[in-house]
């Protein structure tokens, strides 16, 4: 740990801080990070949240961090389904099928666009099925969006890769293969955009982090000055990337999926090596 610098509070003025991982295990708070997120913003530092689990929509995730004693409010969160949504609106889409979760849904609802779920309780698609639905293009939707869906079926997986390979326009959430569960990762919405994209054969555009756009938005948004402003994440092909895409500086914490060993392996200037690592984000120096 020696080699690596910690992270002193007393260098930026604005951290851009990852939930999953960083501030949360699951539903439960990582031991110390939210008292170290009450201590930043008592000394004046802006704070803002950003995450690839499109699952939660910004008011929910600024719901969860309210009802563990920080105050948030949702322009003070950015998730990959806002950025879907966003981007969404940035095409001129209007209709979408959405494979993904209701935090995913209210993103993309309230952004005014009309959206297309399968309901059906049936995981299967018969061929004659799939066979009429490919044919069917007046019911082809602008774009088909993917994230993260713990009720993922071969039949969604159908009908989104119909969609898709009808020329629909192919949108995914995040990359992120998995979330850290115990010793092992539990698939993520990378698993699922891989699926659609393996059967369509299309290539989906992912708008969450590390995408430069989200970040650049963010910055803007919040008035932040790049040199003087930090990301904190687990993840370095996501979290690490996304901040150095925006020319601020990052720091890893150890409390995810990313390990010492495999930040130590990237070399100097690769775009995933950290600036920082701790082992959490209690860690961070309050002291001169």
């Amino acid at each position: 740990m020696a080699a690596w610098p910690h992270l002193h509070a007393s260098g930026f003025d604005a951290f851009i801080l990852d939930q999953d991982g960083v501030l949360f295990h699951g539903s439960n708070p990582v031991p110390g990070s939210l008292q170290c997120v009450s201590r930043l913003k008592a000394l004046g530092k802006q704070v803002v949240y950003v995450t690839n689990n499109s699952g939660k929509s910004r008011t929910a995730v600024a719901a969860r961090l309210a009802a563990h004693g920080v105050p948030a409010v949702k322009d003070d969160v950015l998730t990959a389904g806002w950025a879907a949504a966003g981007y969404l609106q940035s095409v001129g889409a209007s209709t979408c099928y959405c494979v993904g979760e209701a935090g995913l849904v209210e993103e993309l609802t309230e952004a005014g666009l009309h959206v297309v779920r399968d309901v059906s309780t049936t995981v299967s698609l018969p061929d004659a099925e799939l066979g009429e639905l490919l044919q069917a293009h007046h019911t082809r939707p602008d774009a088909v969006v993917v994230g993260l869906d713990s009720h993922f079926t071969y039949r969604k997986l159908a009908i989104a890769a119909a969609y898709v390979q009808m020329g629909s326009a192919f949108v995914g959430t995040n990359p992120d293969a998995g979330d850290r569960i115990g010793a092992g990762l539990a698939p993520g919405a990378g698993a699922m955009i891989a699926a659609v994209e393996t059967v369509s054969g299309r290539k989906a555009t992912v708008v969450g982090k590390p995408s430069p756009t989200m970040i650049e938005h963010l910055l803007k948004q919040h008035g932040l000055d790049p040199s003087r402003t930090v990301m904190v994440g687990d993840r370095l092909d996501t979290d690490i990337a996304f901040g150095h895409a925006g020319g601020v500086k990052t720091c890893l914490v150890l409390t995810g999926v990313a390990t010492m060993h495999e930040a130590e392996q990237l070399s100097a200037g690769h775009p995933s090596r950290p600036d920082f690592i701790m082992p959490s984000l209690s860690d961070v120096v309050f002291t001169d």
